[in-house]
């Protein structure tokens, strides 16, 4: 599936702001789908140019005639650049799922220290060991039940990022299959 990133302006009356400024937008575009993500730079319509280049099928977009005109040229560049490695990384060869791509784009390395890089089968069998050293056993079988399961959805254990409602309704789908 092709997925496009491109950085516009988004020049509608009910986004304009009182100063006469539109938000620059990330606009993703998928299965003849499209969807905004603002980045909060705002321009006038003169500040903000497309260049295309035709031969590559590249396009740069330039904001001029603006104060801290580079600052805002860095991040909406690099707001760009991060959302094409979002995809990369968790999008190249599943299928594009907008929402999750915004929670990534969103939830920069916002993770407890502790718990990073943990998937979420050993974060169900490390909650099961301290329920069940704190004689809780109800609650210990439950989340060593919980781990179990996602091991037998995804044998390699999954990541938190990746248990969403995209997983658990391939979960379900599994489950069914099995009965």
């Amino acid at each position: 599936m092709s997925v496009m990133f491109v950085i516009r302006l988004h020049k509608s009356s009910s986004v304009q702001r009182k100063d006469g400024k539109y938000p620059v937008v990330l606009q993703v575009t998928w299965d003849r789908k499209v969807r905004r993500k603002r980045l909060d730079v705002y321009a006038f319509d003169h500040q903000f140019t497309i260049y295309k280049d035709k031969r590559r099928k590249k396009e740069k977009v330039e904001l001029s005639n603006m104060k801290n005109v580079q600052d805002y040229q860095d991040i909406i560049d690099g707001e760009l650049q991060r959302a094409k490695d979002i995809y990369k990384e968790h999008f190249q060869d599943k299928e594009f799922n907008y929402n999750r791509f915004v929670y990534f784009f969103d939830n920069q390395a916002e993770e407890n220290s502790e718990l990073k890089g943990m998937k979420v089968a050993e974060f169900c069998n490390r909650v099961a060991d301290d329920f069940e050293r704190n004689d809780q056993p109800k609650s210990a079988n439950y989340y060593g039940y919980t781990g179990k399961a996602v091991l037998k959805v995804s044998p390699g254990d999954i990541s938190f990022a990746e248990f969403d409602e995209y997983w658990l309704k391939e979960f379900v789908k599994k489950s069914r299959e099995r009965h």
